[in-house]
């Protein structure tokens, strides 16, 4: 499970090269919020976490009171080109008086003017309450980002969702490099950091090879898996690899 973070201006100036020391892999950082205010540490953040080897995404912090299409708009003309960052995110937390329905409708028209602008689907932040009762159960195709502040990561459906993409474990972390002590909020991926270079703006899916794996006693087929090539064979002790 690969360590993360996200930040905005408040967490103030942040060594990037000790966060990374630290043994995270990726960030989220805040961009914009509403149709006003676009954070004042963000492109320093990008640059910082991109230069000390991180994947970094960027995050909208969505407010009900205004229009979500200005909303997208705003937020893409703060962050310019995305290509070769992790998908944009949606922080959907504060549905004010709105049904919710009528937040639904709303977020959703976020999302569809920044799909239609990078041709991936955005990512979605909430916490359990909003995924069950606050929104529709109808975003399940764009990847969750559950906020969930428990040692054990969540499990099972979430709302529309059958499960979470990005785990926010932690809101209160300390993180080297990062002057915000008990302060900080840390997230999880559920993978390898090739699986998450999937969900990079512009990246290629990995082109697989089928590969039978033959025990190297009996020459038997003991399985074929999808390997993604990294050389001419693979060797593993007492199995032999072999491209079918």
């Amino acid at each position: 499970m690969l360590k993360g973070v996200d930040v905005y201006s408040g967490d103030k100036v942040i060594d990037w090269g000790k966060v990374r020391s630290a043994g995270n892999d990726f960030a989220f950082i805040k961009a914009s919020q509403g149709t006003t205010i676009h954070d004042a540490r963000h492109e320093i953040n990008i640059q910082g976490a991109q230069a000390a080897g991180l994947l970094v995404g960027s995050y909208h912090f969505f407010m009900p009171t205004s229009d979500a299409a200005n909303q997208a708009k705003f937020f893409l003309s703060c962050v310019g080109d995305l290509t070769g960052q992790l998908i944009p995110i949606i922080d959907a937390e504060k549905r004010g008086g709105m049904t919710v329905e009528a937040y639904s409708a709303s977020v959703q028209a976020w999302l569809d003017v920044v799909e239609e602008t990078i041709g991936r689907k955005p990512g979605i932040y909430v916490n359990g309450d909003y995924a069950e009762n606050q929104m529709t159960p109808t975003f399940g195709e764009h990847p969750l980002w559950l906020a969930a502040w428990n040692t054990l990561p969540p499990s099972g459906n979430v709302g529309g969702w059958t499960g979470w993409t990005w785990w926010q474990n932690d809101a209160y972390a300390t993180v080297p490099g990062m002057p915000n002590i008990n302060g900080v909020d840390t997230d999880r991926y559920d993978g390898t950091i090739a699986q998450l270079r999937t969900h990079v703006i512009g990246s290629v899916t990995p082109q697989t090879t089928p590969v039978r794996v033959v025990d190297h006693g009996t020459n038997a087929v003991i399985e074929t898996l999808q390997m993604v090539p990294s050389g001419d064979h693979i060797a593993d002790q007492g199995k032999l690899y072999v491209k079918r």
